[in-house]
C-alpha cells in the first residue's frame, strides 16, 4: 500500500517545523559560546506532570522548555530532533529525586587535534 503524498500545507508544515529545529540548535550553540562550553537550565515541574514553562510574570522561562511542549519526555524528543540536526551538541539530563524539577546541560565538546 503507498502512503499518499504530503499535501502542501503539510510540507510547508514540516519544513517549519525542521527550520525551528535546526535554529533552536544554533540558539543553544550561542548559549553555550556565552556561557564557556555549556548551557545548563532547571525546569520546574507541575503536579500535573508538565513543565512550568512561564515565570510569575508570564514571561517564558526557557525557549528549549517552551519548544520541549507539554512534559520532560517531549524535551527529551526535542533534544533528540536537535541532536539529529547538531550531532555537535551533547545533553545531559537529571530529575530531582522528588520530581519536581528536571535540569538539562547541553554541550559542544571541544574538537581534538590530531
Amino acid at each position: 500500500m503507498e502512503t499518499p503524498e504530503l499535501s502542501d500545507i503539510e510540507k510547508k508544515i514540516k519544513k517549519e517545523e525542521e527550520q525551528d529545529i535546526i535554529d533552536l540548535g544554533e540558539t543553544l550553540k550561542r548559549k553555550i559560546a556565552e556561557n564557556g562550553g555549556q548551557f545548563s537550565e532547571t525546569i520546574p515541574i507541575l503536579p500535573d506532570g508538565k513543565l512550568e514553562i512561564m515565570d510569575k510574570d508570564n514571561n517564558l522561562k526557557s525557549l528549549f522548555a517552551h519548544r520541549g511542549r507539554d512534559n520532560p519526555e517531549d524535551l527529551y524528543r526535542l533534544a533528540f530532533k536537535v541532536q539529529q540536526k547538531a550531532p555537535e551538541l551533547v545533553f545531559t539530563f537529571a530529575r530531582a529525586s522528588e520530581g519536581q524539577s528536571i535540569s538539562y546541560t547541553v554541550q559542544s565538546p571541544p574538537k581534538q587535534t590530531v
